[in-house]
């Protein structure tokens, strides 16, 4: 039997298939979170847009944050975002900037000032880029 190849079954055939046209539909398949939000009053879980509904009709709202938590800044981004679409008026304020900070952020926002001058004047925290940018982006696209 040396040189003769044995085909595949067609049952086996048409699982391989069925699984290979399925490989798209499974890579657009949203991830599920890898985090909790459970409220505190009730102890049970909650989603984003049920936080953020909350949040919006509050008139202030802090996040604690472990500054080298990577999903808790995406959270917060997600949080921001969700509260920014309930209402018009949101003020995002960023503890990682110095008081100092704010007049070279705000000749950035209004586009006097190129983001590397912005950056050198404001001395942002070193994962900035991850973890800040992407909210200080959206308040100034938000205005």
């Amino acid at each position: 039997m040396a040189g003769r190849m044995r085909l595949p079954s067609p049952t086996l055939i048409a699982a391989l298939a069925a699984a290979v046209l399925s490989l798209p539909a499974l890579a657009q398949a949203p991830a599920a979170p890898v985090y909790r939000i459970v409220e505190s009053a009730t102890r049970s879980p909650i989603d984003v847009d049920t936080l953020a509904a909350k949040l919006a009709a509050a008139d202030v709202a802090f996040f604690g944050e472990r500054h080298d938590d990577v999903t808790g800044h995406q959270v917060q981004r997600l949080l921001v975002e969700a509260i920014a679409a309930r209402r018009d008026n949101v003020t995002l304020a960023l503890e990682m900037f110095e008081r100092d900070a704010q007049e070279p952020l705000d000749h950035f926002q209004m586009g006097h000032t190129e983001e590397a001058e912005f950056l050198a004047a404001a001395r942002p925290w070193p994962q900035y880029v991850r973890d800040y940018k992407p909210l200080v982006d959206f308040a100034i696209a938000r205005q």
